[in-house]
């Protein structure tokens, strides 16, 4: 799961390719609050790659996230020092499951 702030999500205008109501889902605050989701596909760059995916997000959101099941595939490192997260395509355990 990608989680993006409600501010990217309205100025990218990801609301005109929102999917259905149906695939959404309700989602929990770190203060413990039920948001609804609002998903939309997107193109997202990592690097060199570039991944048609969903992007998340709820109505006032800040923050950005990136979940470890969508980064399962590649090659991942964090750099706390530099707030960096450098993401790389692993080719030699890649189910490409993101990238279908």
């Amino acid at each position: 799961m990608i989680l993006i702030p409600w501010k990217t999500y309205k100025e990218l205008e990801l609301e005109k390719c929102q999917l259905p109501d149906i695939f959404s889902q309700r989602g929990v605050t770190v203060s413990g609050e039920k948001k609804k989701l609002l998903s939309s596909h997107a193109k997202v760059e990592l690097g060199p790659l570039t991944l048609l995916t969903v992007v998340t997000t709820f109505r006032d959101n800040k923050f950005s996230t990136i979940g470890r099941g969508f980064i399962e595939d590649y090659e991942t490192i964090l750099n706390g020092s530099k707030r960096l997260l450098t993401i790389k395509e692993d080719k030699t355990n890649n189910t490409r499951k993101n990238n279908a």
